[in-house]
């Protein structure tokens, strides 16, 4: 994008929240038109997309898109987008071909195109949010091997927090381990 020629055009930002979300609509609206996200068997005929989501920012791009109809401005028959309440959910629902194009966490479609051999695409990637390590102020942990010996939480075992949480605890030399709560830890 270049910049503006004159100070009246200063008073447009050139990048905005509503700039983002419309760029990657259409984006994912573009992703959309690729066979890879159709059944097998799709190619050469019109078939209805299937979209499922979970309520999160992350499927921000698919929703606006079809809200705004950027999937039929491009000729695309789009079916309404279903809500689900969970990954596992959305996963099953993919796998069992409710679903022929979603958001999901990154790990899921690479354990299902590289463990269960599903022939499955990453398209893009639209990750909106952030995400955080958050304990108390007053816990005294300041660094991932001040973890030794306690129980952390991860939104799901597919998701990046757990990939980064991992990579962190194993970069301080500790072991990372799935235990009731009622299990006692080791200091490593």
């Amino acid at each position: 994008m270049t910049p503006p020629d004159n100070k009246e055009d200063l008073r447009v930002p050139l990048y905005s929240r509503r700039r983002f979300l419309k760029t990657a609509a259409g984006a994912a609206g573009t992703a959309a038109l690729s066979p890879l996200i159709l059944p097998r068997g799709a190619l050469g005929k019109q078939t209805p997309v299937k979209l499922g989501y979970l309520p999160i920012t992350d499927a921000t791009p698919l929703l606006v898109a079809h809200g705004l109809g950027y999937f039929a401005q491009e000729g695309l028959a789009v079916e309404r987008p279903v809500m689900v309440r969970s990954w596992k959910v959305l996963t099953e629902s993919f796998l069992a071909g409710k679903f022929n194009f979603t958001h999901m966490l990154f790990p899921i479609p690479v354990w299902m195109r590289f463990k269960q051999k599903v022939p499955v695409k990453v398209l893009a990637w639209d990750h909106t949010n952030g995400s955080a390590v958050t304990v108390r102020g007053d816990s005294g942990i300041y660094r991932f091997g001040d973890l030794g010996g306690k129980q952390v939480a991860v939104p799901s075992w597919y998701s990046m927090h757990n990939l980064i949480m991992q990579l962190g605890l194993e970069s301080q030399g500790l072991t990372p381990v799935i235990r009731p709560q009622s299990a006692p830890l080791a200091p490593h």
